[in-house]
C-alpha cells in the first residue's frame, strides 16, 4: 500500500514502474518529475523515503544501478502462484 506517502515519492514510483524493466537516469527523473537541480540529493531522498516506507512488507522493489540510475524490480513483487490439481 502506498497510504501516507506523499506526492513526489509516490510520483517517483509510479514514473519507475511505468517505465520498467528501463533503468531511468536521474536527469530522467527529474525531467519527468519536473524537479529542478536546487539539491543534489533530492532524489536519494524521495528513494529513501519511498524504500523506507516499503520496509515493512519486506520488499525491495526499488533498485539502484550505480552509475545509471534507478529501476522497478519486477522480481521483488509477488505474483499468486498457480494451483495444480
Amino acid at each position: 500500500t502506498f497510504d501516507g506517502l506523499t506526492t513526489k515519492p509516490f510520483d517517483l514510483a509510479y514514473l519507475l514502474a511505468r517505465q520498467r524493466p528501463h533503468i531511468l537516469s536521474r536527469r530522467e527523473i527529474m525531467k519527468a518529475l519536473h524537479m529542478t537541480a536546487v539539491r543534489d540529493n533530492e532524489i536519494n531522498v524521495l528513494m529513501h523515503e519511498l524504500r523506507r516506507h516499503l520496509a515493512p512488507m519486506g520488499r525491495d522493489v526499488f533498485k539502484t544501478a550505480f552509475g545509471q540510475g534507478y529501476y522497478f524490480n519486477e522480481s521483488a513483487v509477488s505474483t499468486p502462484s498457480a494451483t495444480r490439481c
